[in-house]
């Protein structure tokens, strides 16, 4: 493997960390999305709410 290799594997290495990294925040966001929904949904149907006295934190940081 010759250096040229070594680097271009490097790049590929990055971009498939960052792709993992992307889909990882996606699925975060999209996890909140749906349980924000979820509570729209239940407090509609009637159910109390406990968001008021419990606020569920979905921050996550880019490492």
């Amino acid at each position: 493997m010759t250096m040229r290799d070594h680097k271009h594997l490097s790049k590929r290495m990055i971009a498939l960390h960052l792709a993992i990294r992307e889909t990882r925040l996606s699925l975060i966001r999209q996890e909140r999305d749906l349980y924000q929904a979820a509570v729209r949904v239940w407090e509609e149907e009637g159910g109390r709410s406990s968001r008021r006295q419990r606020v569920v934190s979905f921050s996550f940081q880019a490492s």
